[in-house]
């Protein structure tokens, strides 16, 4: 054989009566082969079906080769187990029978259960006597095992039927519930009476055992009811049963349902019902006419039911639908609603409806509509008392506790939201309500509007602010900046600044402008106006008009305050000479005090000035620093105010200045056509002047004039140097031409100009453009007096 596997065994070709060939003896095992198919006949089987298998195919080869037997018998060699009389296999059910099988191989067991012998090919059987006789085995007598009815094999609930049994084999146990004997093709049940009896088995009888209604098989439920007898027979126990129930021995309700909860009390609650609850609640319903087919069947539409929520206690139901069968809940329970609608009262029909537009998913409430300056959201206080409703906006930390709350947390937002033309969504306006100190007991909040400017981008506009110092807050328009946007009265932009504005307002004592300043730096005590020369002075004063108070705004610490005040003072003693210093006014602590501050070079400040917006001109960064001007250190801690040098520059209240440079020398001689100091003299209060001026805007008016001669021909030029010894900057110059000996004239030039800030001097100068010997006269007693003369506003 080429698969000697016993998968090879597929059927018996065409089954007939008598066809089925018994396990027998193994000396009697016979193999033929029709067509594609091999029958085999095993013989006496003495040993369990595994090691009998072996040792058939051990000899006969069908199973292996010797050597290489598999000591399981696979699920496909047992194929050989078919059903008998339709070509099937065993199905799961039909080989539970062969469960629980002891004290031999199969045939001894059935030969034990017969009571004696047996015969190849047949079958035991009792005939009409009781006698057990074997017979040839048909496929309608194996059928009987599977069920009443001839070709309807037993399903697996019936053969659960074979669970649970003891005490011997199956026929034995049978005999002894019966109380003794068989009779062929009879069944053991019990009579009207309950004793035992035997009759012909036939379907309606053992359709009995499935049911009480005769035709219809037991349920799995209704078989479960068999799980778990003892002490004798199911008749037996069920008489037993019937004697403790009775009218002095009930059933106690606990014992009824499946966990027990249920009282006696409570099922006593059940007392006269003469029908089922549907019939009753269904009569009650007519008779009241209040409620119809509760149970059921869906509420009609229209139809009225006692409650609380109207003036007659009664409330129609707006519809009839309801979620599906299947709890799907897609059917709708109120008329008009949407998804995440809400519920509400309709007055005029006493029903209830989805609001229109009104919609809450849980974590946003939506209000839609459509109409024009729609929706309107009131809060309506009818009290006739002193408070109102709130609208509030409240934020709690972590689990609902202060915890992880924090300075700058934003409590809430109102945000005013559109599109623009192009479908782009986006916030046009928001009021931000805030923490700014979340300190117990020095709590600050804040409240911010912002407004989208010009790119969409959202900008704060105004801020108010409570303070660190109890009582107080603060507006603050941050956008302000007097020019472009910012603060508008009546629609008109205010151009003032905050520090403008303040001052506008007033100040604690007095009255004028903030730009009022009464006093001036002057290098002598209780002066003025110096009208001597003051020179090697090492203190600054300030004082007013009479020498004494001076009157004056200065910023403490939030606005401009006047101050009226006798004469200041500062030491200059020891500083650097040839700077600039710029002279300061400040508030120290109730007490106006003078302060410097040392220029970087002879033209250039180290810390810059500048103005407020009240016009003030201040130390950079200091508006407490009021500038009042600016001297010159000629000397280390030294500086003067003399008609030759003006070292003090005022810029309040200024006085025209002389400036004065007079010539010393008789006469002398020059024959070069190059410009040079006159003289060559540098000489201040000789052939120089100079100044300082903390202002460019100062003006300064220089004239020079001088005697000129010559003995031959040519001519002489005179000019005026500012920071120079070479270069001329007067505008206007005179020049003498002589021809003739002893000939001399007035020559002059005159400047008139804006030097600049920082230290400046203006220089005599001399020229012989024709490159002859000229003389140039500068004192002659009380003859004449050359030199420069001019003045400056300081």
């Amino acid at each position: 054989m080429a698969d000697t596997r016993i998968t090879a065994l597929d059927r018996i070709a065409s089954p007939a009566s008598g066809d089925f060939v018994a396990l027998v003896d193994k000396s009697d095992t016979t193999m033929s082969v029709d067509g594609s198919n091999v029958k085999i006949t095993f013989g006496d089987m003495t040993a369990d079906i595994q090691s009998q298998l072996q040792a058939i195919g051990a000899a006969s080869g069908i199973f292996g080769v010797p050597g290489s037997w598999d000591t399981v018998v696979k699920a496909t060699d047992l194929d050989v187990l078919r059903g008998v009389g339709d070509g099937r296999p065993l199905a799961s059910g039909e080989l539970g029978l062969l469960k629980g099988l002891t004290g031999g191989t199969i045939q001894s067991q059935i030969a034990a259960l017969g009571g004696g012998g047996q015969k190849k090919n047949k079958v035991l059987f009792a005939n009409e006597s009781g006698d057990i006789v074997a017979s040839p085995v048909t496929s309608g007598d194996l059928q009987i095992l599977f069920s009443a009815s001839a070709g309807v094999p037993l399903t697996s609930g019936e053969l659960g039927l074979l669970k649970g049994l003891t005490g011997g084999t199956l026929q034995s146990q049978l005999t002894s519930l019966g109380g003794g004997g068989h009779k062929a093709e009879r069944v053991l049940i019990a009579d009207g009476d309950g004793e035992t009896a035997t009759s012909p088995v036939t379907s309606g009888d053992l359709q009995i055992l499935f049911h009480a209604a005769a035709g219809v098989p037991m349920t799995s439920g209704e078989l479960g009811l068999l799980k778990g007898l003892t002490g004798g027979t199911l008749q037996s126990q069920l008489a037993a049963k019937h004697d403790t129930i009775d009218a002095s021995n009930r059933l106690d309700a606990t014992l009824i349902g499946a966990n027990g909860n249920v009282s006696n009390t409570e099922y006593g609650y059940l007392s006269s019902v003469a029908s089922d609850i549907q019939t009753q609640l269904n009569a009650v319903g007519a008779a009241s006419g209040t409620f119809t087919n509760i149970i059921g069947d869906a509420i009609a539409n229209g139809v009225t039911a006692t409650t609380q929520s109207s003036s007659d206690n009664s409330t129609k139901v707006a519809t009839t639908a309801y979620a599906d069968a299947a709890g799907g809940g897609s059917a709708r329970s109120v008329a008009g609603d949407t998804d995440n609608g809400v519920i509400s009262w309709v007055t005029s029909d006493n029903t209830f409806a989805a609001a229109s537009g009104l919609r809450y998913d849980g974590t946003d409430l939506i209000l839609t509509r459509g109409e024009a300056s729609k929706p309107v959201f009131t809060i309506e206080n009818s009290n006739n008392g002193a408070t109102g409703g709130t609208l509030k906006f409240h934020k709690l930390g972590a689990a609902l506790t202060h915890n992880n709350l924090g300075d700058s947390d934003v409590i809430g937002n109102v945000d005013f939201a559109s599109l623009d033309d192009g479908g782009n969504a986006h916030t046009y306006a928001r009021i931000l309500g805030k923490i700014d100190d979340v300190t117990s007991g020095q709590e600050e909040g804040s409240l911010e509007f912002y407004v989208a400017e010009y790119d969409g981008t959202l900008t704060k506009g105004m801020d108010i602010v409570g303070l660190g110092s109890d009582g107080n807050i603060t507006v603050d328009i941050s956008t302000h900046d007097g020019a472009t946007g910012g603060l508008k009265l009546g629609g008109t932009l205010v151009t003032a600044t905050a520090a403008e504005l303040n001052a506008a307002g007033g100040a604690p004592t007095g009255s004028g402008a903030v730009s009022e300043c009464t006093g001036r730096l002057t290098a002598e005590s209780a002066v003025y106006v110096s009208t001597t020369d003051q020179t090697l002075d090492s203190t600054i004063y300030f004082c007013g008009p009479t020498g004494g108070n001076f009157r004056t705004w200065l910023w403490t610490p939030n606005k401009y305050t006047e101050w009226v005040y006798p004469q200041i003072s500062l030491s200059m003693a020891s500083l650097t000479a040839n700077y600039p210093y710029d002279i300061f006014i400040h508030d120290n602590s109730g007490i106006p005090t003078l302060s410097h501050s040392v220029w970087s070079s002879a033209t250039g400040r180290m810390t810059a000035i500048e103005m407020d917006e009240a016009g003030i001109i201040h130390k950079n960064n200091a508006r407490t620093h009021r500038y009042l001007g600016t001297i010159y250190l000629n000397a280390t801690g030294i500086f003067q105010d003399t008609i030759y040098s003006r070292g003090i520059w005022n810029l309040y209240n200024q006085r025209r200045r002389t400036l004065l440079a007079p010539m010393t020398g008789t006469y002398w001689t020059y024959g070069t056509a190059t410009i040079r100091a006159s003289n060559s003299n540098t000489t201040l209060n000789n052939m120089r002047c100079d100044w300082v001026q903390g202002m460019s805007d100062s003006e300064v008016n220089l004239v020079f004039r001088q005697q000129c001669g010559y003995s031959g021909t040519g001519y002489g030029w005179c000019g005026i140097g500012i920071d120079s010894t070479s270069s001329d900057s007067a505008q206007i110059n005179n020049a003498f031409y002589v021809s003739t000996d002893s000939r001399w004239a007035t020559i002059a030039s005159e400047y008139r100009g804006f030097p600049g800030i920082g230290y400046h001097y203006g220089q005599c100068l001399e020229n012989s453009p024709g490159g002859v010997s000229l003389y140039f006269y500068g004192l002659d007693g009380n003859n004449y007096q050359g030199g420069m003369i001019g003045s400056i506003m300081c």
